[in-house]
């Protein structure tokens, strides 16, 4: 009897932080939503502490673009390396865009243009979930085809070596949550 109770405790804990997880994040979903972006940022940063994958994507574009705060790039840029090496497919667009942009990190197009690569696999992977995703994978299309012109006949093929690296090494996940070790707190 005692070990059943332990039991039903243990689950209802595990629920209950799960059920915190998706709470402290889908808060911050609707704080960005209602424009309230300082608001988002607190409750995306409970979520990253609880190792909320996709917490770290939109903090990360919260700290980049200086939305409820002062802007920090560099930690964006860490918070979209740690969910793109996760799996996210959106946070490896973002990675993308800094590269490109020289913003939070120093500009190397040939990272960047694999990043792209990288994301238009993982979209290609799995359904699109809604039509902020239809158009990302536009812009991840559109953004190949920029830095494909840009690039000298060597860095594409650098470019690609890479991306085929970044494609087997970050597959899309669907996971919630990050693995312990790779949170930033």
């Amino acid at each position: 009897m005692k070990m059943k109770i332990l039991l039903v405790v243990l689950a209802l804990l595990t629920g209950s932080a799960a059920m915190s997880n998706e709470s402290e994040y889908n808060q911050g979903v609707e704080s960005f939503r209602a424009k309230d972006y300082s608001n988002a940022r607190v409750h995306w940063q409970a979520a990253v502490t609880q190792n909320v994958r996709a917490a770290h994507n939109n903090l990360g574009y919260l700290f980049y673009y200086g939305l409820g705060g002062a802007p920090d790039q560099e930690r964006a840029v860490e918070l979209w390396t740690i969910a793109a090496k996760n799996g996210d497919r959106e946070a490896q667009w973002h990675l993308a865009v800094a590269f490109e942009e020289g913003n939070g990190m120093n500009q190397d197009l040939v990272s960047a243009y694999a990043w792209y690569r990288c994301a238009d696999a993982n979209f290609a992977a799995a359904p699109l979930i809604d039509q902020a995703d239809a158009e990302t994978v536009k812009d991840v299309k559109s953004a190949i085809v920029r830095l494909v012109a840009k690039l000298s006949i060597d860095q594409v093929r650098d470019s690609e070596g890479l991306a085929r690296k970044y494609i087997e090494a970050y597959p899309y996940s669907s996971k919630w949550l990050l693995p312990e070790t790779q949170s930033m707190n």
